[in-house]
């Protein structure tokens, strides 16, 4: 991968609550983004596993087995497919379930995300995330975020200060409440730009969209948006070396700052 410039395939996907459709549907999303040349496949949240209370009413009807088993046929496709891939599933520490965002390479599973806030049903589900971390295209720092964590500038602030020249914002906000669409779209396009980095959101497919799926530059504006409620891959071409310290670089340090406290 040319570190400079990454072609992203951005997949606005139909998520439902059946493991073995949703594989089918990645199955198909990573062999479109390989043959479209694409470095990076991004996929909603929870797009492996459903995403409760949506699509799963209890604890008990989310196939933790199965899932675990669709995470790691992703991780040897993309080794069959040599793209990368950041997308949603369900993972389990002990006896705590985490919505989280896997992030995979080509040379296999280089680590995950756990969404850190967590908005209504979330919280009957999974347990929070404690740490933020980076991941590296070589070269070229970038951090994920899962849906909610959207709406709090500070974990994006705080990547920008590890040097991510890119986030990728995963959604699976559908059903209603559509007045949110261009008031995300206005987040996800001031996320960029304050921050001078690139900002990827993909949400699922719907029905009711609370987001669409959008890739903006450093300065917030769109490469490649999906149509709303249409299940479809976007791409766009994400110059990384283009990112630099834009209003990031103006705040007034002497006053304020962004301070991770995991571990402190």
């Amino acid at each position: 991968m040319d570190i400079a410039s990454v072609k992203i395939a951005a997949f606005q996907m139909f998520v439902t609550p059946d493991v073995d459709k949703n594989l089918e549907k990645i199955r198909g999303a990573m062999s479109t983004a390989a043959g479209s040349g694409s470095d990076v496949l991004v996929l909603p949240e929870c797009a492996v596993s459903g995403y409760p209370p949506l699509h799963h009413r209890e604890k008990s009807d989310i196939d933790l087995s199965r899932i675990s088993e669709a995470n790691a046929e992703i991780v040897e496709l993309a080794a069959r497919h040599g793209v990368w891939v950041i997308g949603g599933t369900i993972t389990r520490n002990d006896r705590t379930l985490y919505n989280s965002a896997l992030v995979i390479s080509p040379r296999g599973l280089i680590g995950q995300y756990d969404k850190m806030h967590l908005i209504g049903g979330d919280g009957l589900f999974f347990g929070k995330g404690q740490t933020l971390p980076t991941f590296d295209f070589g070269g070229a720092p970038f951090g994920v975020q899962i849906c909610y964590d959207a709406r709090f500038p500070e974990p994006f602030r705080y990547l920008k200060g590890q040097g991510a020249t890119a986030v990728f914002c995963i959604f699976n906000a559908c059903e209603g409440a559509t007045w949110k669409v261009p008031v995300l779209e206005g987040t996800c396009r001031s996320r960029a730009a304050e921050n001078h980095f690139h900002m990827v959101a993909v949400n699922a497919a719907g029905p009711l969209q609370m987001v669409v799926s959008r890739i903006c530059d450093p300065d917030g504006v769109s490469l490649a948006e999906a149509k709303a409620d249409t299940e479809e891959m976007v791409y766009a071409r994400l110059d990384l070396s283009s990112v630099g310290p834009g209003f990031y670089a103006d705040r007034r340090t002497d006053l304020y700052e962004v301070v991770f406290r995991a571990g402190l």
